[in-house]
């Protein structure tokens, strides 16, 4: 699903009897990483009792990462997911949590490897800007606790940016040093990442719609879409589609590719596209194609 949150009327083109392309802002949904349903379930996080001994901090920031995000995403009350320590074997806990019904059971959280990219000039300050990447191993698994199945694991290794700002004197060790103390920080950052994978995530962007300017018809089509009465614009523009001038027909099925990618129907988008470059290439099919052929392959990477 699309969700339209401004419409602006800006010419880009004014061609003489032709049509122009008029702007909106929309918001896309980009598909979760992870196929596995959280919302309306009680959710919990477990960690390893003996690893929290040895490093609390990296424990239960990656597990307090992971909880915040959780309860943003799934608009719980703060600091409400429940954090517990201790055995992760499921033998173990899979009877000891009846307000739970799915539980992550962190095994292993540690980092591996602090090296430092490059060095640029941060534009308002003037400081050293310093990329830093973080290496960090994480082991664990997402439980159904009323089937016992194993919905989602994770055991490797992943990289996170860190960027950290200095005087230009200050040497890389000095910076690795003072990253490696942020333990807090990069651990908890580690965990958000991770447990935003399970979300979708909403993009702001903009397409491009085709009016033809002083045509009561193309000016309510396109009036329709902005205020998401797809239906009625779609009709129209299908009656559109089948005129005997190539640019309005053109114009038209470019519209309905629009239409069609916005609502998720990617095929459908790509044929109306390919029906209008057959008729007349209008100026945003290009992208309008690399942005079909994006979302196909992510749905294809996904599995969906």
């Amino acid at each position: 699903m699309k969700r339209v949150i401004l419409m602006i009327s800006i010419c880009l083109t004014a061609i003489s009897c032709g049509p122009s392309a008029y702007m909106f802002n929309i918001e896309t949904r980009k598909p979760a990483k992870k196929n596995v349903e959280l919302a309306g379930r009680n959710i919990g996080i477990l960690v390893n009792g003996n690893a929290v001994s040895e490093d609390s901090v990296s424990y239960i920031s990656y597990a307090g990462g992971m909880a915040e995000t959780m309860e943003k995403e799934l608009d719980l009350e703060k600091q409400s997911l429940p954090v517990f320590t201790g055995s992760t074997d499921s033998e173990n806990f899979k009877n000891g949590f009846s307000d739970l019904d799915m539980i992550f059971a962190i095994d292993r959280i540690k980092i591996n490897d602090i090296s430092i990219g490059n060095h640029e000039e941060d534009y308002y300050s003037g400081m050293k800007a310093s990329t830093v990447y973080v290496e960090m191993e994480a082991a664990y698994k997402l439980y159904d606790l009323y089937t016992g199945e194993i919905l989602d694991m994770k055991n490797g290794k992943d990289t996170l940016v860190w960027y950290v700002y200095s005087d230009w004197e200050t040497p890389d060790s000095l910076i690795l040093a003072k990253t490696a103390a942020s333990k807090e920080e990069i651990c908890t950052g580690f965990g958000k990442v991770k447990a935003e994978e399970y979300f979708d995530e909403w993009i702001s962007d903009q397409r491009a719609l085709y009016v033809y300017s002083g045509n009561s018809g193309w000016t309510r089509a396109y009036e329709d879409a902005a205020n998401f009465n797809w239906n009625k614009a779609v009709d129209f523009w299908i009656g559109e589609s089948a005129s005997k001038t190539p640019q309005k027909a053109a114009a038209a099925a470019y519209n309905l590719s629009v239409a069609s990618e916005i609502n998720g129907n990617y095929a459908l988008a790509l044929k109306w596209l390919d029906y209008a470059d057959n008729k007349y290439k209008m100026n945003s099919s290009t992208l309008q194609r690399q942005i079909i052929l994006s979302k196909m392959k992510e749905l294809r990477q996904l599995g969906k």
